[in-house]
């Protein structure tokens, strides 16, 4: 890992991106105390560049991971499998718009859905995870006042992972069907 002073001496965006790295899941307060130079503008546009947006707190995006993960039953050591990774990053992405939409994420389910074994999935999930009460949750409190604050709504920020808007309606149609 990259001390901090390290961290500091390279440009603004790669400071967020190697913060971001370290931590793999952050609130704004605290990636704005960690990168002070820049104001809260710029820190959300080098943001979205490298984060998602999850339950009001930044996750590190799925896409930077991963690249150096080798193949589960290879006979060449080091051999490095990009199919396998690409399956990581999706069970990822899975978990994170689950966990977004107030779901529930188990390593049972990304085991299913992904066909991997149950260590792979509990190393996906606690990349931005901890377990919780049968199911994982995000590592730090999420922040919900963010996602209400004038920061947000003023802010549109252009990268979204799914259209959360479009999840939660479905979800309250479907609970909403199973009532009648």
């Amino acid at each position: 890992l990259v001390s901090h002073q390290r961290i500091r001496e390279m440009p603004i965006d790669q400071q967020v991106k190697a913060q971001l790295f370290k931590a793999r899941v952050v609130a704004t307060d605290d990636i704005a105390r960690l990168v002070p130079s820049i104001s809260r503008n710029e820190l959300f546009e080098y943001l979205q560049q490298c984060a998602h947006l999850v339950q009001g707190v930044w996750v590190f995006q799925s896409e930077f991971l991963y690249h150096d993960l080798t193949a589960a039953h290879s006979i060449t050591p080091g051999k490095l499998d990009e199919h396998r990774a690409d399956m990581w990053r999706c069970a990822r992405d899975l978990a994170l718009c689950l966990l977004d939409a107030g779901r529930t994420v188990t390593r049972s389910l990304l085991t299913r859905c992904f066909q991997i074994n149950s260590r792979d999935a509990e190393e996906i999930l606690s990349s931005f995870a901890v377990p919780g009460n049968r199911s994982w949750k995000l590592r730090i409190t999420p922040d919900p006042l963010f996602l209400e604050s004038k920061l947000y709504t003023y802010r549109s920020f252009a990268k979204p992972m799914v259209d959360v808007h479009t999840l939660r309606q479905s979800r309250a149609m479907s609970d909403g069907g199973m009532r009648r």
